[in-house]
């Protein structure tokens, strides 16, 4: 039977062929991406304690009891038999920490089906399966604004294949996953757009974004505050009343199903220790400036791979905006911008960007990777801009499309994709050598920081943490003293030299004690070092 397909419908479908082709290929580079992972990040493991641990949402260990391999934490990482799918554990451990619950449950459904058992992978397929529909929304969004699948393609790729988002990819957080809701909702945005009407399919989509999105992390609301702001003035511009008032009635709902689903965000947000530290940031003053050169240093580095591309787009920006003003005016020119569905991603971005460099408790890429893909499409819809009215032909716009994406990946590849951790590679090589060794691990009383090293201490015969304060007790009772060699663990929170004077007074034979490895960045807690004798 043969099956007639009129032109557009055909066209259609290759369409969605080449799409398709397009994101099979990503997740083929984000899967060896995420192959490549060589160790992981604290938060990472705590990722995997707060999805699948029955056994609380703090790892306990007890002082001066010799664990092997890593057992003593495997009890927290994997779904111990009789709780698969025991999402009450999980709205449990997500009261105990900082944020909403939906992508733990993620993680908690895929490790349900392997008890027992820990892997990379069951964090990594839920970045992945929102890498995939994040993409999605970027040329989708992509192709409405430019109404060119040839150009939103082009986009897709330059967005899915550069550093910053496989470097968000490949960190077992939530993070993948607020990018794919913030893209979402600016998808479903740009219905205000073309239609004065949007009907109960638009509100109750933009409902399920909303609930999602805030049931994921609360830095999505800050993103979604600054869009439904924008998006009041304006429907009250355009006088849409009834859209106003359905719009509006939608977040509320959105809101208060959100809270009572998971109850805890009210006192997360308002009186946990982050929302206590969120608002007293917002309160001072002190090193505003640096951190927003900070952050923008990491969204040029990620996204433009060099600041001098960034600021040539910026300032053929403003002189777009310059020229618009001469010829329409300064009120007609103004409106214009305004309208237009991009101006509305580049404002909330900005105010997104300033309230999480001025309430992040740290100073790193993943709070604004979610914002990645918007930044990528207003920069190139400033570029089309500016070849429009260079009169450039289509084909030319592709190519250089094309050519800017070219010039541009290498650049952000040239900073790495830091969240495989393949430096910390070395200390589980050192530790291998070592095997055969016992480790002290001297710590602050905060199991922790003993995260990072996990790897490292699986390798050797035995590790056994300590207080400094309990030191001493632990060498008169332990077989340690006159043996051969072993190696101690010392938190950089602590003072190196005063552990180490005081375990060569606790071990009178002590002949040499040498650094054995300091990885010295942000991700590792503890320098190790060999004692001899």
């Amino acid at each position: 039977m043969e099956i007639n397909i009129n032109k557009p419908e055909r066209k259609k479908v290759e369409q969605m062929m080449i799409v398709g082709t397009v994101i099979f290929v990503l997740v083929i580079i984000a899967v060896i991406s995420g192959a490549m992972k060589a160790n992981y990040h604290l938060d990472e493991y705590l990722t995997y304690v707060l999805a699948n641990s029955s056994n609380g949402s703090k790892i306990q260990l007890q002082e001066g009891v010799a664990y092997t391999g890593d057992d003593a934490f495997m009890d927290y990482f994997t779904v111990q038999r009789g709780h698969e799918f025991d999402y009450a554990t999980v709205w449990k451990n997500q009261s105990e920490d900082v944020h909403p619950p939906l992508y733990y449950v993620f993680v908690h459904t895929i490790s349900s089906f392997f008890p027992g058992s820990f892997s990379k992978w069951f964090g990594l397929a839920v970045n992945i399966l929102f890498y995939i529909l994040s993409g999605i929304f970027v040329y989708m969004i992509s192709a409405r604004l430019f109404r060119d699948r040839i150009k939103a393609l082009i986009i897709l790729i330059i967005w899915g294949t550069s550093a910053g988002i496989l470097n968000t990819v490949v960190f077992i957080r939530m993070y993948m996953m607020v990018s794919f809701f913030i893209l979402a909702a600016i998808y479903l945005h740009l219905d205000l757009y073309k239609r004065k009407r949007p009907g109960i399919k638009f509100y109750t989509l933009l409902f399920l974004t909303t609930v999602g999105g805030g049931l994921t992390h609360y830095y999505f609301v800050v993103f979604i505050f600054f869009t439904a702001f924008y998006y009041v003035i304006f429907l009250l511009v355009q006088k849409r009343f009834r859209d106003l008032l359905l719009y509006i009635v939608t977040y509320l709902l959105s809101a208060g199903t959100a809270i009572l689903i998971f109850p805890s965000m009210i006192d997360q947000v308002f009186f946990g220790y982050r929302g206590e530290a969120a608002f007293e940031a917002m309160e001072s003053n002190s090193n505003f400036l640096n951190t927003i050169f900070q952050y923008a240093s990491i969204i040029i580095s990620k996204t433009m791979g060099y600041s001098l591309i960034f600021f040539l787009i910026l300032a053929a920006g403003i002189l777009l905006i310059i020229r618009r003003f001469k010829i329409s005016g300064i009120k007609r020119g103004m409106r214009k911008i305004f309208r237009h569905p991009a101006s509305a991603m580049f404002l909330v971005s900005i105010m997104y960007f300033l309230v999480i460099a001025r309430i992040a408790p740290y100073i790193t890429d993943r709070y604004i990777a979610p914002i990645f893909g918007l930044v990528y499409i207003v920069v190139f819809t400033v570029l089309l801009k500016i070849l429009c009215l260079l009169k450039m032909k289509e084909n030319r716009k592709y190519l250089f499309m094309i050519i800017t994406g070219a010039v541009l990946l290498p650049l952000t590849w040239s900073h790495g994709i830091e969240n495989l951790y393949l430096n910390r590679q070395e200390g589980v090589r050192i530790a291998e050598e070592n095997s055969n060794l016992d480790v002290i691990f001297v710590y602050d009383g905060k199991i922790w920081k003993l995260c990072p090293d996990i790897k490292e201490l699986d390798k050797y015969h035995s590790f056994t943490v300590l207080k400094k304060e309990n030191l001493e007790n632990y060498f008169q009772e332990s077989n340690l003293e006159g043996s051969e060699s072993y190696v101690v663990y010392i938190l950089y929170t602590l003072d190196q030299e005063e552990i180490l004077s005081q375990i060569r007074t606790a071990d009178k034979d002590i002949s040499t004690v040498e650094i054995l490895y300091d990885p010295g960045d942000s991700a590792s807690y503890a320098a190790s070092y060999l004692i001899l004798q």
